[in-house]
């Protein structure tokens, strides 16, 4: 949206300015409001909206309860090596992940990790070697998978609970995009509840 990228605030003035063009305009997760907000920023007249359920009989949902901090890495550790093939592990926070990678390292694991904080260059070589490997696992913050098209992703967890359901919608969909059966599943963590409230 165009809190993301404010450039997307002015694609109605962009639609005018080419004659008002046939226009379609796709997203993943809308609420009605922001169907809405879309419909009206970019000037639709009575726009045929298409809404599908979030349902795909491949994707396998979990969710798993944590009593404490240790556990949730073993947890994590215990999925990777489980589910054979590429994964996504979101994080929430950029401090956490980092952690989280240090904590897989010291089990035997090398994944990699993607978030704001890195620059261009790192946050493209790790979406690169992503989209090259096999079986590799990237620890990231929701802005990973934006753009990225590989269709084989086995699992996705969520080790912290997203801010929305809407944000949950939005990774847990970018598994099994094949039709291969996908794991997804949110590690919940109780103190995590004051992350999103903050």
């Amino acid at each position: 949206g165009h809190d993301f990228r404010p450039d997307y605030s002015r694609l109605g003035e962009y639609r005018a300015r080419l004659g008002n063009v046939p226009t379609i305009a796709l997203t993943a997760t809308a609420t009605p409001e922001v169907a809405d907000d879309i419909v009206a920023r970019l000037a639709l007249e009575d726009p045929l909206v298409l809404r599908t359920g979030i349902e795909r009989s491949n994707l396998f949902f979990a969710v798993s309860e944590i009593d404490h901090e240790e556990e949730r890495f073993d947890l994590v550790a215990d999925r990777i090596r489980a589910i054979d093939g590429p994964g996504i592990v979101y994080g929430a926070l950029i401090k956490d992940l980092e952690r989280l990678e240090g904590e897989l390292q010291r089990r035997g694991l090398r994944p990699l990790l993607y978030h704001g904080k890195l620059s261009p260059e790192e946050r493209r070589s790790m979406q690169e070697r992503f989209m090259a490997s096999d079986d590799a696992v990237v620890l990231a913050t929701n802005a990973f998978g934006m753009g990225v098209d590989k269709s084989v992703i086995r699992f996705v967890l969520l080790f912290q609970l997203p801010r929305t359901l809407e944000a949950w919608t939005q990774v847990v969909w970018r598994a099994g995009s094949d039709g291969a059966p996908a794991w997804c599943e949110l590690l919940y963590f109780p103190e995590d509840i004051a992350i999103q409230n903050t």
